[in-house]
């Protein structure tokens, strides 16, 4: 985590993720990630092996480009085409 702070969500525990963090997902594990404040936050997110998760994120980028809010469908669309789906 590089600024401000997000829930993670990894396994069904979820924990507060302040700078300064950093987590291992292990390979199948259900897991996601959320802003809950209105403050920005900045993290760095790799992805051993990638397997086309940097083609969602552009394509993610894209969806909210110039501050557009896309719908929930659009959003679980794009997650679709790259093999991700929404977290319980």
């Amino acid at each position: 985590m590089l600024e401000g702070e997000i829930e993670l969500f990894i396994d069904g525990e979820t924990v507060m993720a302040p700078p300064g963090t950093c987590a291992t997902v292990p390979q199948n594990t259900p897991h996601a990630f959320a802003n809950p404040s209105s403050e920005p936050a900045k993290m760095l997110i790799m992805f051993c092996p990638e397997i086309s998760r940097r083609q969602y994120f552009e394509g993610l980028s894209e969806l909210t480009k110039e501050g557009r809010q896309p719908s929930r469908e659009a959003i679980q669309a794009l997650a679709r085409q790259f093999d991700q789906y929404p977290a319980p």
